[in-house]
């Protein structure tokens, strides 16, 4: 018995063990790349309305293989350039980005759906947080922001202290002005 081993073995290491081939070896894993973009807002609503990032904001990032990704404030708010960070996957040539952060957001092609709130807040000086969408296209890092929708200001005049709730605005003849959009 022990002859037949000691053959067994010796056939073996003659001949090599079986082993893997290079040629089945799994591909790396490529893991995403931590990314800050210094993205800036444009001043549409003039210099009494300035848009700026505020504490916890959250962009949403399509580049390379990453689809809808979340890039958080990284960076001071009440500026309007800030930086935000968050990972992509792939090498991009493109970042479209867009504001506020939304899972369900879709990119087709250069379509983006987007949904403007229906109860707005007003906040007396400033843009109330995530109520006023922008988007932005850029090959670096670096991306300004473009207002999608305009503001509606209304000024109460009365002859005598009054408090205003609530304000209800409604396009004419059905026109959406808020809701889902493209």
């Amino acid at each position: 018995m022990k002859k037949h081993l000691i053959l067994l073995f010796s056939v073996l290491m003659a001949f090599g063990f079986p082993s893997c081939s290079d040629d089945e070896q799994e591909p790396p894993v490529v893991e995403p790349e931590v990314v800050t973009l210094s993205v800036g807002t444009e001043n549409g609503y003039g210099e009494e309305l300035p848009v700026t990032w505020n504490e916890g904001d959250q962009l949403g990032v399509f580049a390379a293989e990453t689809l809808n990704g979340t890039f958080l404030l990284s960076g001071e708010g009440g500026k309007v350039t800030s930086d935000f960070t968050g990972k992509i996957m792939g090498e991009p040539s493109t970042y479209q980005v867009y504001y506020p952060y939304s899972a369900a957001a879709v990119l087709d092609g250069s379509e983006l759906s987007v949904k403007v709130p229906e109860l707005q807040h007003y906040t007396a000086g400033k843009l109330t947080k995530g109520e006023n969408p922008m988007v932005g296209v850029a090959a670096s890092t670096t991306i300004q922001m473009k207002n999608l929708c305009g503001i509606l200001g209304i000024k109460v005049v009365a002859e005598r202290n009054i408090s205003v709730y609530d304000i209800t605005f409604k396009g004419a003849e059905g026109q959406k002005i808020a809701g889902e959009a493209t």
